[in-house]
């Protein structure tokens, strides 16, 4: 019978891992452009009272968002992938998304559509599974 020893000392390292996630400074009214309140009002009637997007709501704007594109093949947005987009956006924990959550999220959304449309050269609005693998790559 064979019996291994092990002489093994434990110790304590302290390494502090750190992940920067910066959050812009909200702009005043003056300072804000055009295009920013633009989306600020169409936030707020997106959001409603609360300021805040649920997935319900995330749904029902990119369903009708999404419409409006007949050159995708669709049936629209699930409430699950909403919830999971919600989920991947929501940096304060609330399960909904806020102005700056929104507008990262919508920000993603059109570059994800830049590259769909990309791979999606054979305008068939979908992409095969050859597309796809190129497609997730760049984003």
């Amino acid at each position: 019978m064979v019996t291994a020893v092990c002489s093994c000392s434990l110790r304590e390292i302290e390494n502090r891992i750190e992940a920067d996630h910066p959050v812009p400074a909200p702009a005043s009214a003056g300072e804000e452009s055009e295009e920013d309140q633009q989306f600020r009002t169409i936030f707020q009637e997106i959001a409603g009272d609360d300021m805040e997007i649920t997935a319900n709501e995330l749904r029902n704007v990119l369903n009708r968002v999404i419409t409006q594109h007949k050159d995708l093949n669709t049936e629209g947005f699930s409430l699950e992938s909403c919830r999971s987009m919600i989920a991947l956006m929501d940096m304060d924990g609330t399960g909904r998304l806020n102005l700056q959550e929104f507008r990262h999220l919508w920000n993603k959304i059109k570059q994800w559509q830049g590259i769909f449309k990309h791979y999606n050269a054979d305008q068939t609005g979908s992409i095969n599974s050859y597309e796809m693998r190129n497609a997730v790559n760049d984003a």
